[in-house]
């Protein structure tokens, strides 16, 4: 599932976004990087990696909430498609397609039939990874691009050979492709060459400040044992449940399941 939409949030917009994110100062910073480079017509990559909890989703929400003035395209590995050839890179582009037009006629031919606009005369993957460079690059001459894929892993083959070959080759197309892949699947998302920042467990401040958000009232008893002693891995919980705020429960039944 494919999601587009353009920010027009204003220049104080990033300054005044309330993402909820706690711990990931460093990330966000990479991201803000990325985002100014591209508002001044530079390009850039980046690969999120970390197992499931670690934030991955959060930070290319963060992304997409911070990208001011940017035109923003999402997609979503699904484990159900990830054998069908081009449908990742169908669900990214499909908001796009209008500017295959300014394409050369060979690159957009092999597009054309690997989106399955046209009949198709066999996937030239490097005509098709070369179009996709040059689709991408005309739509960021209209407005700068931020293009986000969640769950790379599950990308099929041909989607993710075309979308890491054409991080490779940014220049200054005002354009910045962001991937979020899960480690510890059967599957893994390679992208070498690209920029890769890998997601731990929090701090030991981060938990702390994560209850005084979501649990205001609690008592320093059920802040105390309402975390696990492993580390922590989720980093975003706002999902406390309500009668936890009186602190008088035991810690078991205030702590999100999703975060023991």
């Amino acid at each position: 599932m494919s999601d587009h939409v353009r920010n027009k949030m204003g220049s104080t917009a990033r300054e005044g976004t309330a993402t909820g994110l706690v711990g990931r100062d460093h990330e966000c910073a990479v991201i803000d990087g990325l985002l100014d480079g591209a508002s001044e017509g530079n390009s850039g990559a980046l690969v999120l990696r970390g197992e499931a909890g670690t934030g991955k989703t959060s930070l290319l929400q963060c992304a997409a909430e911070r990208a001011d003035e940017l035109t923003v395209l999402k997609v979503t590995g699904v484990q159900g498609e990830s054998d069908l050839d081009f449908a990742g890179l169908h669900s990214l582009v499909r908001p796009i397609v209008g500017y295959l037009a300014k394409l050369p006629e060979p690159q957009r031919d092999a597009v054309e039939g690997a989106l399955g606009l046209a009949p198709s005369r066999g996937a030239d993957r490097f005509l098709v990874s070369a179009g996709v460079l040059s689709l991408l690059a005309a739509a960021a001459e209209e407005c700068s691009l931020l293009c986000l894929v969640d769950d790379a892993q599950w990308l099929d083959v041909p989607s993710a050979a075309s979308l890491v070959f054409t991080a490779r080759r940014l220049g200054a197309e005002g354009l910045v492709i962001m991937f979020a892949a899960r480690e510890g699947e059967r599957r893994r998302f390679d992208a070498p060459g690209l920029g890769e920042l890998v997601l731990g467990g929090l701090d030991h401040e981060s938990p702390s400040v994560l209850l005084s958000r979501s649990a205001p009232d609690a008592t320093p008893w059920v802040r105390k044992r309402s975390w696990p002693r492993r580390r922590v891995t989720r980093w975003r919980c706002s999902s406390f449940r309500p009668r936890c705020r009186t602190g008088s429960l035991p810690a078991a039944s205030c702590c999100p399941t999703h975060c023991r």
